[in-house]
């Protein structure tokens, strides 16, 4: 539910004033820009998370351990935590719930009734923006690359593992060792343009409120 895209439609191409002239569709389309960012948002890095904690194994000696290391071997410590449907889906409906609570304000105290749908003016609408800035449009995309990094040390580990008995034990190792650096260089690459996406995304909308926030108190002082 893109309540952004389609206002932005109807107000820019069809010149149709549509929360500013309607007091509930102002209320909820603030409250639903907020609610199910914050909710998609929050169930795509459990969902990068979990794939980070199924892909976790045993670290071999062989492999030389470093600072990333030693979080993965923490990491390892949470595996059995993975792909589990029922947690799952206790963490779907305590995230549901978490932001309904995080966000409801909006429903209250966003109004039209002055021919501009704007939040209620003073404080509130100081910790509104910042909030939403911080939890919207500079956690997130921190969060994913941090995750996208984790993935990838996991998956290059992973790998190392796999290839270093094959070429001990037996011979013609190098279809699968090709196999191998296939797999890790489109999921490498997969990441990367998952974050690179996910950065421009977030940081200026981010950028923006932040600036028009202290531009407006500036204004106001």
């Amino acid at each position: 539910m893109d309540f952004v895209l389609l206002t932005r439609i109807l107000e820019k191409g069809f010149q149709i004033p549509i929360l500013n002239r309607y007091n509930i569709i102002c209320k909820f389309g603030y409250f639903a820009t907020q609610y199910f960012n914050l909710l998609v948002v929050t169930l795509f890095i459990l969902a990068s998370l979990d794939r980070l904690l199924s892909a976790q194994r045993s670290q071999s000696k062989s492999i030389t351990i470093r600072f990333s290391n030693h979080f993965l071997d923490f990491l390892l410590e949470f595996r059995k935590w993975s792909n589990r449907i029922d947690l799952a889906y206790k963490l779907l409906l305590t995230f549901v719930i978490i932001w309904l609570l995080c966000s409801f304000h909006r429903l209250i105290f966003y109004s039209a009734l002055t021919g501009l749908c704007v939040a209620q003016p003073g404080i509130y609408a100081l910790i509104d923006n910042y909030f939403q800035a911080v939890a919207c449009g500079i956690c997130p995309p921190i969060i994913l690359f941090l995750l996208a990094y984790l993935l990838m040390k996991s998956v290059q580990n992973s790998i190392q593992r796999r290839i270093t008995p094959a070429n001990i034990e037996r011979r013609g190792t190098s279809q699968n060792l090709i196999f191998l650096r296939k797999m890790d260089k489109q999921l490498t690459y997969m990441l990367l343009l998952q974050t690179l996406v996910a950065i421009p995304s977030f940081f200026p909308y981010a950028a923006e409120l932040i600036l028009h926030t202290i531009g407006r108190n500036l204004l106001n002082g």
